[in-house]
């Protein structure tokens, strides 16, 4: 079902947006979902306590990618029926407080008590009816969060989906900007992975510690900011490498465009008919949820704690793989052996996720399967994280690349490419040699070809160029002693030959 729902959400984003980038949000959607129902899960890594779920999905989507309307669409178009359940749940803890207040002003007798109670209850029920469990949480400070935590540790069950479609801003706010209450709440998401909230008083507010809360996360941006920002792009390094990439599944290509000539975008026909089928997966979720017991809890039975244990051997082994030729890791490579050392309990929280939805939520032990068809999504998400620590998006070749497509077919002096400060002077002569060998795959790739020619009376400088071959010609006229040619494009079209001027 998953792979039909991710299947309809991309026609109505045009198909501008990748498989796996979709399914991530979904999935912590639908954990936020059925977790609602205050769910839990015994495994052979929590035998002694049933664990609530919790799932973070970190999307960097570069512009173009869409990274805001798939969450929207599912909001709207799939779990819309959520907002009538929030509904009913938020108006009975109003009413429940309201009898509660009733019965207490029942066994006061006296009339000035009564007047005084009154007034107390009055103002408390008028704050409380401001405390309302939403759909998503998008101003994440501690307070806003800490509001709807209570709520649910107040009522017995509930959840909470947090999102935020800005998370490279929001994260460079809190760090480079030392926004106070935007650094609290990226800190506050260790704990809550696990359900934990660990109160921290205020001069008008006594917090108090709070267990077992499902939580779920949905961190969409561009990644551009962290590849410009080296100092930024290290410190969210050492963000993910203290815990964080362990708790999260991320998406991330390397060079993801969706503008490109003749794409096809689906008529309205088939948008209308994308809009039809979620409808009716959508009623399919909600006979699942509505199938779901409160405080329901799932046990995986021997296989798949067998299958677990298999698994934890396997991570041993790709554990080992990583110290084959060394004793210490670069920092690349110590986050992506903590991921996969801490992929066990993700994978579980996942399993339990897949199994609801193949069974139908009333089936309580979880199979091997749904374990299986965790390790594989984690596998792929792995490889973006991979792909995301080595990500050179804006890279000095990049830029010198990018300075090359904005003259192409012109030449360009050594002297010129120097003073654009790709890299620091001292670096530049060998940096040149490499750069030009790293392009020139790209520029293959793209349909250019690149050259370059000695010119001057003694043939001391050196000039480049990035050419359209569908448009110019290189012609060597001259070889040199040392190796090096002097040359000229050639203009190619339909009339006569223009040879340019060297």
């Amino acid at each position: 079902m998953l792979s039909e729902i991710v299947s309809n959400l991309r026609v109505l984003c045009d198909y501008k947006v990748n498989e796996l980038a979709v399914l991530n949000i979904l999935q912590a959607k639908l954990t936020y979902v059925f977790s609602l129902k205050d769910v839990k899960f015994k495994s052979i890594q929590n035998i002694g306590e049933a664990r609530p779920l919790a799932y973070y999905a970190f999307n960097f989507v570069p512009s173009g990618g869409m990274k805001n309307l798939p969450p929207a669409l599912i909001d709207k178009h799939l779990i819309g029926f959520v907002n009538d359940f929030l509904f009913e749940y938020n108006n009975e803890r109003i009413k429940k407080i309201e009898c509660e207040q009733t019965m207490e002003m029942n066994s006061v007798s006296d009339k000035i008590e009564r007047r005084r109670k009154t007034q107390e209850y009055e103002q408390i029920l008028k704050e409380e009816k401001k405390k309302r469990l939403e759909l998503t949480l998008t101003n994440a400070t501690q307070a806003k969060i800490y509001s709807n935590l209570d709520i649910i540790n107040q009522v017995g069950y509930g959840a909470i989906c947090i999102q935020n479609t800005e998370f490279v801003n929001f994260y460079e706010e809190a760090i480079l900007n030392r926004d106070k209450i935007k650094k609290e709440f990226l800190y506050m998401l260790y704990d809550l992975y696990d359900g934990e909230y660990k109160g921290t008083d205020t001069v008008s507010v006594a917090r108090k510690n709070l267990y077992n809360i499902p939580i779920s996360c949905v961190l969409l941006s561009d990644y551009k900011l962290f590849s410009e920002n080296e100092k930024l792009g290290n410190n969210f390094k050492s963000y993910l490498s203290r815990g964080m990439a362990r708790r999260s599944f991320i998406y991330f290509r390397e060079n993801e465009n969706y503008y490109k000539k003749n794409h096809v975008y689906p008529s309205y026909d088939k948008k209308q008919q994308a809009i039809d089928n979620l409808k009716i997966y959508s009623q399919k979720i909600k006979q699942i949820f509505d199938n779901i017991e409160l405080h329901k809890e799932y046990i995986f039975n021997g296989e798949a704690n067998e299958r677990i244990n298999e698994y934890k051997k396997e991570v041993d082994a790709k554990i080992c793989e990583f110290y084959k030729y060394t004793d210490k890791l670069t920092n690349n490579n110590e986050i992506l052996k903590l991921n996969i050392e801490h992929s066990t309990w993700k994978i579980i929280k996942l399993a339990v996720l897949y199994h609801i939805i193949d069974t139908g939520g009333a089936v309580s032990f979880v199979k091997a399967d749904s374990f299986n068809k965790a390790i594989n999504f984690f596998n792929e998400t792995h490889h973006c994280l991979d792909m995301l620590l080595n990500d050179k998006t804006i890279s000095d070749y990049d830029n010198l690349y990018n300075y090359l497509i904005e003259n192409r077919n012109k030449w360009i002096s050594k002297t010129e490419l120097r003073n654009q400060k790709f890299v620091n002077n001292r670096d530049f002569k060998t940096w040149l040699e490499d750069a030009f060998i790293a392009i020139s795959v790209k520029a293959d790739e793209k349909g250019f070809l690149i050259a370059q020619r000695a010119v001057g009376k003694r043939n001391q400088g050196v000039e480049f160029t990035l050419y359209e071959p569908k448009l110019y010609s290189f012609k060597e006229t001259e070889k040199l002693k040392d190796g090096r040619v002097k040359g000229e494009l050639i203009c190619l079209d339909n009339r006569d030959m223009e040879v340019s001027e060297i």
